[in-house]
């Protein structure tokens, strides 16, 4: 399936596999059920480096998991925000898994300022 507006017509769509190969900005969007009421996430390039850093930060930091209940506290600020992602349980700032990102106490919210921080 290409998109409506896609310079690849009559080839292989890039972006059916592989939506963060496709050249179009608006493709990823379009293929994924696009909501213009959400915000976009980030690249796949974004995410694995946000990922990283988060992954160093949390081994750096001894992999400690925050206490269960600063995991809470974090996940109602994170859902009041209006860059959450309901649908995909994601930030749309880093798109990170919340589950996870929630529960590294070194971890911390990608905004500046920060709406939590680290423990």
């Amino acid at each position: 399936m290409n998109c409506p507006t896609c310079p690849r017509a009559g080839l292989p769509c890039l972006g059916e596999r592989l939506p963060h190969l496709c050249t179009k900005a608006n493709y990823r969007e379009y293929l994924q059920g696009y909501d213009p009421g959400s915000p976009p996430t980030p690249t796949f390039l974004g995410m694995a480096t946000s990922l990283a850093r988060a992954a160093v930060a949390h081994v750096g930091d001894g992999m400690r998991i925050a206490p269960e209940a600063v995991q809470e506290a974090r996940r109602a600020v994170c859902e009041a925000c209006p860059l959450w992602n309901a649908a995909k349980d994601r930030c749309s700032r880093c798109s990170c898994n919340l589950k996870i990102k929630l529960s590294w106490a070194s971890s911390a919210c990608p905004l500046d300022p920060p709406k939590w921080t680290a423990v």
